[in-house]
């Protein structure tokens, strides 16, 4: 049998705790996505890392990726910014190379936001005869 535990991980230690209080089954890792060296270190032992400390847009640098490039750990984002897409894609070779799946600008938009919204269409006591979706991003 598998067994799986999920981690939350971010600069804000309080809402981390918050977090971990509302769902005990997680666990949260207090690490600055700017910080390359404290990303690898927090990647070992995990399997998959999803990213989606967005915003994406004005980054210099795909630093997540390349943390779990270094590490060796699976990854996904959900970024939506041509510039950052670009960025990640440069380094399919290290990736490969490092023998990593990373599947990029898995977006938000539709993707996982429809998916809560179905989530949460279940969750009512009587489901709504008909469902609007509207996109907005900055």
């Amino acid at each position: 049998m598998h067994s799986c535990s999920s981690r939350v991980s971010g600069r804000n230690e309080q809402v981390g705790e918050e977090i971990v209080r509302e769902s005990p089954s997680l666990q949260f890792k207090k690490v600055d996505y700017r910080d390359k060296d404290a990303l690898v270190a927090a990647m070992k032992g995990v399997s998959l890392v999803v990213h989606s400390a967005g915003p994406f847009q004005q980054r210099q640098t795909a630093e997540v990726l390349e943390a779990a490039i270094g590490a060796g750990v699976n990854y996904q984002d959900v970024c939506d910014d041509v510039d950052h897409m670009e960025m990640s894609r440069s380094l399919h070779d290290d990736a490969v190379e490092s023998n990593i799946t990373a599947a990029i600008c898995t977006g938000i938009y539709p993707g996982i936001s429809n998916l809560m919204a179905a989530k949460a269409i279940r969750d009512l006591d009587a489901a709504p005869e008909q469902v609007t979706f509207d996109y907005f991003t900055a």
